[in-house]
Parts: C-alpha cells; structure tokens; sequence
C-alpha cells in the first residue's frame, strides 16, 4: 500500500512539473503577444502623424515648412524604429527623405539612403507597384537607365499597370532617357502615354514634365494625328502645351 502512494505521489509530481511549464509558456506568450500589440500600435500612432503630412505635401505640390518636414521625419523614424520588419514605414521613411531632398532639407547624397529603404520595402512586399516606381526612379537618378531601373521600371508596370504613379513615372524615365531607349522601350512610352490621356490631370502632368525636358513635341504628335486622340485637341493641356 504503501509503495503505491509513494507511487503516485511520484506520478502527481512528474505531470505537475510539465503543468507548470506549460502555463509559464502560455504566461510569456500572452506578455509577448501584449508587447508586441502594444509597440505596433505605437508605431502605427506614429505613422499616421507622417502619412498625413505626405499627404498633404502631395496636395499641395511642396512641403510648407522646415519644421513641418523635421517632424514628419521624426515620426516616421520613431514607427520604423517601433517596427522595423513592416515594410510599408521604410517606404513612407524613403518618401519623406526624398521630400527633403527635392525640397533643400538633406543634402543628395541621402539619395542613396531612399534607394535603401525602397530596397527593403520590395523585398517583403514584391507586389507593391508604388515601391517599385519609386526604386526605379530614385535609381534612374543615381545612376541612369541601367539594368536595374530598367528591371525596378518593369516590375512596376508588371504589378501596377494602370496605376497613375506608375503611368507617370514610367513616362518620366522613359522620355528623360529618350535617346538611349531601343524601339521596343520607345513604344513602352507611347503605350503609357496612352494610358494617361482619359486622365487630364496625368495628361497635364505629363504634358509639363515632357515639356521641362524638351521633349513635348513627341507627345503633342502623337495628339494631333492620330484619331483617337482627337478629343484632347479640345482640351486646356492641349492648348496649353502644344499649340
């Protein structure tokens, strides 16, 4: 009798032990998952304060103010510091640099850090046509119509193909590097050209920067012979730009 209940005095014990781990476990499971909640909506607190000034600059064409541009900057940083694996912060943290930049605030060698934070964002989201426009852009600056731009270009016609941003920043590449393209790029350009002209804010915008490099007159062409584009002839951008 008496070694039976030492017997199950033994057996109490040894399934007492994995009891215990097991809601020590469930304990630091629900501290982590709690932590993590915790800084992720932190971080997105933070986000948000950045998305709506980029948003704004967006509307407005500029950023207002240094201090305004400092503190989008800072509150990006502090998100993507918070949660550095989401990709969707270093985008918005490439953009904001990018804002500084073309705005006076950093110098261009930070550049190279946009193309960076762009890189890390395409590779966990390689289906984000925004991203890949932007890489392929900020590439095509630092250094020209390679292998990569063509390649970042290509990827965000693939995945975003009637995207605006794509539209237009494929059209900026692809006539800043006119006299370098093959015909096969040639037409890319006029096949996004096509796309821009039921927009007429794209068609506007992509009227301006062509005409900011020189190269309008291949467009207007395009607008005033052929028959499907008869319509714009009527229009303010076509008044505008070529006439």
């Amino acid at each position: 009798m008496i070694v039976r209940r030492e017997q199950e005095a033994v057996t109490v014990k040894r399934t007492a032990v994995p009891r215990t781990m097991l809601v020590l476990l469930l304990l630091l499971g629900c501290l982590y998952a709690g932590y993590t909640a915790f800084y992720k909506g932190y971080a997105n607190a933070w986000y948000y304060q950045a998305e709506f000034a980029i948003n704004a600059w967006a509307k407005q064409g500029k950023v207002t103010s240094r201090s305004e541009y400092d503190s989008a900057l800072a509150a990006i940083n502090k998100a993507h510091a918070l949660d550095p694996s989401y990709p969707h912060y270093a985008h918005i943290n490439g953009r904001i640099l990018h804002w500084g930049i073309i705005s006076g605030f950093e110098d261009e060698a930070q550049y190279t850090t946009v193309r960076s934070l762009y890189l890390a964002a395409v590779a966990r989201r390689p289906m984000w046509p925004d991203v890949w426009i932007d890489l392929a852009i900020t590439n095509n600056y630092l250094d020209g119509y390679n292998v990569d731009t063509q390649q970042y270009l290509a990827n965000a016609i693939e995945t975003g193909p009637y995207i605006k941003e794509v539209i237009s920043g494929s059209m900026q590449i692809l006539l800043s590097n006119w006299a370098l393209l093959s015909g096969k790029d040639k037409q890319l350009m006029f096949d996004q050209f096509a796309k821009s002209v039921t927009h007429p804010h794209l068609l506007k915008a992509n009227l301006a920067f062509a005409t900011s490099i020189g190269k309008q007159k291949l467009l207007c062409l395009q607008l005033k012979f052929k028959p499907e584009y008869q319509t714009v002839k009527s229009t303010w951008s076509y008044n505008k730009y070529c006439k």
